[in-house]
């Protein structure tokens, strides 16, 4: 018998940033966040994972050894200590089971293959960490079928999400966000232990449908200053992230944090503001608090020393074009709106813009129209393109029955001192939605071999 499991883990885009732990071994941030859980349709990450006493090494002889691929090369697990510990902690946990229930089989003692693949770039400012962590915690979680002994959601996910979450947290902190769908806190959690610093659902996906997202792939290159890195050396050098997290100054001991403080979580901080809105479906809000949490992490970064920059020049005239956009929204309804469209950054030059369903064809246009693609744009692995696609794909059907046919344009009113840009400053654009979270394919019974990225040879698909 085969012993497989396949899921789909979603990207998360932070409207609320997550940057800086308080405790690096165990995950903790400096501070709560608050993300977007993204269709997994056109952006995730799907894992595949395989325990089996007949892997065999390229010698014949018996495999002795867990081996990992991340979209086709092999990653070294023994040293990695994100791979290792996530594995470690799920192969201890079924352990646990084993030893309480004799019959089971005896899958933790058996070597593991596994297998990842991204639709979208990797370490390009997209979160790929996140949904690829999750989508790892999730497979071990199907494949040792935790939700037998673990609290676990409703069908037909099964997955024991609660104790998921603290897991997954331990291979990349925003990944614990990427185990629930809608609109998803992450706690700081106030114990040193981190077991109350876990993934907290706002609203699930239907709460908001009309929530939608443009991604602007600006460069689909891996940046030079990794999250990890980046990250602890704005903890430790930056007074505007001090003042951030409610701390006296940088490189503050870990009980100098505390929950209920700063700019993000203490009393009317950006958590609060972000969930009310959120509650409320008020777009105003939830533009305004996002597009202001975007600017003061990347503020962020430049006060880091040495500073860091993670936006480019395409970076800076996302940001003209939608402030000019969002000018002219407040003009033709006298006030009524002051905000249609809401820009973010992560750790990486790729804009994600969000918008209600009914202004994204006007926002799609004009993107499209300020932002040309270079002529003769063709399918580039690198931005997650397939052969064969175009870098835009109207898959949600907003230009309706006929598709996308190379419509764009400015709209009436639109000031001329803003764009067009260089043809090819964005390679691709990506039209998403706010979506579930992940989706088993393979194990708790069932089987999928067509979304399986694990060949029945024990090595990863060529996709």
């Amino acid at each position: 018998m085969v012993h497989q499991a396949t899921v789909t883990a979603p990207v998360n885009i932070a409207v609320v940033k997550y940057w800086g732990k308080r405790d690096t071994k165990l995950h903790l941030p400096t501070n709560s966040s608050l993300s977007v859980t993204l269709d997994q349709d056109y952006l995730c990450s799907t894992t595949t994972a395989r325990a089996d006493a007949a892997f065999k090494k390229e010698d014949g002889s018996p495999e002795d050894r867990d081996r990992l691929w991340l979209n086709g090369n092999e990653e070294t697990i023994a040293g990695n200590g994100r791979f290792e510990r996530c594995i470690s902690e799920m192969r201890a946990l079924r352990t646990k089971y084993e030893q309480t229930k004799p019959d089971a089989t005896k899958l933790a003692d058996l070597p593991l293959r596994i297998a990842s693949h991204n639709s979208f770039p990797t370490a390009a400012g997209l979160a790929s960490s996140a949904s690829g962590y999750a989508a790892l915690t999730a497979a071990l979680a199907a494949l040792y079928e935790l939700n037998t002994f673990l609290p676990s959601s409703p069908a037909p996910a099964h997955l024991p999400i609660p104790a998921l979450s603290k897991l997954a947290r331990q291979g990349s902190g925003s990944a614990c966000r990427s185990l629930m769908g809608g609109f998803v806190a992450w706690d700081m959690g106030a114990h040193a232990d981190g077991r109350d610093s876990a993934a907290r659902q706002i609203a699930d996906e239907a709460h908001w449908p009309d929530m939608h997202a443009i991604i602007c792939v600006a460069s689909a290159a891996k940046k030079a200053v990794s999250s990890t890195a980046g990250m602890q050396a704005t903890v430790a050098t930056s007074p505007l992230h001090a003042a951030r997290c409610g701390v006296p100054a940088p490189g503050a001991p870990v009980a100098a944090y505390a929950s209920g403080r700063g700019l993000v979580d203490g009393p009317g901080g950006t958590m609060a503001q972000m969930q009310d809105a959120i509650r409320r479906k008020d777009f105003d809000t939830f533009a305004e608090v996002a597009m202001a949490e975007s600017n003061q992490f990347h503020a962020v970064a430049l006060d880091t020393r040495p500073p860091i920059r993670y936006m480019n020049d395409t970076s800076w005239n996302i940001v003209s074009a939608i402030t000019a956009y969002n000018t002219l929204v407040a003009q033709r309804t006298r006030g009524q709106r002051k905000y249609a469209a809401a820009y973010t950054f992560d750790a990486g030059p790729n804009a994600v813009v969000y918008a209600l369903q009914s202004d994204v064809r006007e926002i799609i246009e004009l993107l499209l129209a300020l932002f040309p693609f270079a002529e003769g744009a063709a399918h580039d692995a690198r931005t997650g393109m397939q052969a064969g696609e175009r870098p835009f794909e109207d898959r949600l059907g907003v230009f309706g029955e006929e598709g996308w046919a190379g419509q764009a344009g400015v709209p009436e009113g639109w000031s001329e001192g803003v764009g067009p840009f260089e043809p090819g400053e964005v390679k691709r654009l990506i039209h998403t939605k706010v979506g579930p979270g992940p989706r088993v394919y393979e194990g708790f019974g069932r089987t999928d071999e067509a979304r399986a990225v694990l060949g029945a040879d024990g090595y990863p698909k060529k996709l």
